[in-house]
């Protein structure tokens, strides 16, 4: 998706042209298709082009309505642009050649602010009001992208790319501790519309950002999202099943590009498999090509026993290649990857997501090598395990608590002839145990054990955390694995979902952006999302079928050996290896035990016997949690040490 930046100096005076161009010289990236800029008294605007659909050939940004009033740069990716057009008037010959930049200004001067109600998909957005010296930032509600925004010099800076303000030398950019001790926490991230820099702002889904001409900065929302909604109550189980696949062929077919080839993040799990049946209809009927990635484990980092089981998701891969034969598959194990290749990567300096995961490298991996293979827009079903695949965990437990004994009975019977198993065991699976942990969590609660169990997963200093407040003292700020409970599958499911749309869409931007890419996700579809979260309950988990109406209706469409697989993928199984082989982890080990300073803010001697245990341990299963934690830790040192060490270069 392109990229964007501006300046805006509203109590007037000519733009600050040298902080303009270090602006723009940040920016710059390889791979895209060129740069244009507009420069006014009090305005400055730039925008990075990266053309991937058919119509954004005639597009051309920074730009300027016919009525003379208002100047836009931004990023856009509409979906349901047809409707879009009849809203506005354009022929099916005018809107084939207006692009999504032009249909946006369309509708800002048609519906002003109202506008976001009508435009739909991945989109960030500056409007310039000429007549009135003030400006307009819009972001999408639920999509990936970004814009990010701080106030400097009596100017409001605004780009979506937020590297741009770290590589940039007039930002005195400081990491903020107290979004760092956030983000330390399990199951805790950034608060929302902040980053790690102090002082450096991101729009939240359906924010506006007004900007008057006295430098006023006012914030108000339009288009939320409302995941509490009634449910549905369809006469006919198959109408559930009609509605589904209906709004889900939609949403991929709004993404799909045939001017180049589009890429897919593909798995054996349930939510990539069903995207690439659906792009495959699509593209068989337009000109396209599909070019899949699967990250398979490096088996030299592998003990014999492991090899089967790594082999597992290549084979149903395999099987699904001979159904779709319109794809063209890859397997990569990415042996030479590492996981702090870059000790000054820009990646370890990035303010909103600098933390290094097990999935990290392969990810990074493959959008490199969708650039290589000419590829611009790739899919992912990030958010598929809350709206297309969610399986409704808790339901049976939530049926006991509330008495539904009818309905409870029913589907204990159903669970226990569907895995061959007692009548006591599935009641045990699904009411006993989970009523178990749910009083476990309810106790630790009221003794403080989990306000203990955060401090002592914190990598920072005791005296660290007691001298920034943030939200870590409260619990109710959602759910949070191993610390909440919920006895409720939708309101677990709402939670999650509220706090996983926060900043992933930034994410998945970014990181796309910067291997000059498009990332989108079908199973963020806000009409689809809507859809989802307004089917009853019993519609994922019903006959004791989990992901019941997924599996009613992939039916027949893809092997039932994917369909109905249990079996759990581990892509990153050979996370141990790659840790203790890495020679950036090394260096950076070698690093931190001599910086005093760093002693002094950190627990690194955590670090230290976390990174022992990993390389004494003769198993490949050490645990996830452990090894998740101790790259999080290791992260978010690493993030302070070259930010703190920026600042005071600069």
């Amino acid at each position: 998706m392109s990229g964007f930046f501006g300046i805006f100096r509203p109590q007037g005076g000519p733009v600050d042209l040298e902080a303009f161009e270090q602006m723009k010289t940040a920016m710059h990236r390889e791979g895209f298709d060129g740069m244009e800029t507009h420069v006014e008294d009090k305005i400055a605007m730039g925008h990075l082009m990266l053309r991937v659909s058919p119509e954004s050939k005639y597009d051309k940004q920074p730009l300027k309505s016919s009525c003379g009033n208002y100047l836009l740069v931004g990023h856009f990716r509409l979906d349901y642009r047809d409707e879009l057009g009849d809203k506005l008037g354009l022929t099916q010959a005018e809107l084939e050649v207006t692009p999504d930049s032009q249909l946006a200004m369309l509708a800002y001067q048609k519906w002003k602010e109202k506008c976001v109600y009508h435009l739909e998909g991945d989109w960030a957005a500056v409007f310039y009001l000429i007549n009135l010296n003030s400006l307009v930032l819009l972001k999408d509600t639920i999509g990936y992208s970004a814009l990010y925004y701080k106030n400097h010099n009596d100017c409001t800076c605004f780009s979506s790319d937020i590297d741009l303000f770290s590589k940039s030398k007039m930002f005195q950019l400081r990491p903020s501790i107290q979004q760092l001790l956030q983000i330390s926490r399990p199951g805790f991230s950034l608060d929302e519309g902040l980053t790690l820099y102090e002082d450096l702002m991101c729009l939240k889904n359906s924010e506006q950002i007004f900007v008057s001409s006295k430098g006023k900065i006012i914030s108000q929302f339009e288009n939320k999202i409302n995941l509490s909604k009634r449910v549905l109550c369809f006469k006919f189980e198959q109408d559930y099943f009609l509605e589904y696949i209906s709004l889900f062929a939609s949403a991929i077919k709004t993404r799909i590009n045939y001017v180049r080839a589009n890429g897919l993040f593909l798995s054996g799990g349930l939510d990539s498999t069903a995207i690439l049946y659906f792009m495959s209809n699509e593209t068989l009927v337009g000109s396209g090509e599909i070019v899949s990635f699967t990250s398979v484990p490096n088996l030299d980092y592998l003990e014999d026993q492991k090899k089967v089981n790594a082999l597992q998701e290549f084979d149903l891969i395999q099987e699904l290649s001979e159904i779709i034969k319109n794809c063209n598959y890859n397997y990569l194990s990415f042996p030479n990857s590492s996981l702090f290749d870059d000790l000054s990567s820009i990646r370890l300096k990035n303010g909103l997501n600098p933390l290094i995961t097990p999935n990290t490298f392969w990810i990074e991996g493959i959008l490199k090598e969708l650039n290589k293979n000419n590829v611009k827009r790739v899919f992912n079903g990030q958010l598929g395990n809350y709206t297309l695949t969610w399986n409704s965990p808790l339901l049976n437990l939530s049926l006991f608590l509330n008495f539904k004994f009818i309905d409870l009975i029913r589907n204990l019977i159903c669970f226990s002839k569907r895995n061959k198993i007692s009548f006591l065991a599935a009641s045990k699976i699904e009411v006993l145990s989970p009523m178990y942990s749910y009083i476990k969590n309810i106790f630790s609660s009221y003794l403080g054990r989990n306000r203990a169990f955060l401090n002592d997963t914190s990598i920072f200093q005791n005296h660290i955390g007691g001298k920034y407040k943030s939200k870590i003292g409260n619990l109710n700020v959602g759910f949070t694995p191993g610390v909440t409970f919920f006895n409720g599958p939708e309101q677990m499911r709402i939670s999650i979902f509220n706090t996983l749309i926060k900043n992933i869409g930034m994410q998945w931007f970014q990181e796309s952006h910067r291997q000059a890419l498009e990332s989108v996700d079908p199973s963020s579809d806000r009409r689809f999302v809507e859809f989802s979260f307004e089917l009853p309950s019993k519609m994922f988990f019903f006959q004791g079928l989990r992901k019941y109406i997924y599996k009613n209706v992939m039916n027949g469409l893809l092997p039932d050996s994917i369909i109905n697989s249990n079996k759990t993928f581990k892509q990153s199984i050979d996370i141990r290896k790659r840790i203790i082989l890495d020679s950036g982890i090394k260096l950076i080990i070698k690093e931190i035990k001599d910086q005093e300073y760093l002693k002094n803010i950190f627990k690194i001697d955590d670090i230290l016997s976390d990174y022992e245990i990993l390389k004494d341990s003769n198993s490949h299963d050490i645990g996830s949690v452990f090894t998740n934690n101790f790259l999080k830790k290791l992260s978010i040192v690493r993030f302070y040490q070259l930010n703190s060490l920026n600042c005071h270069n600069k």
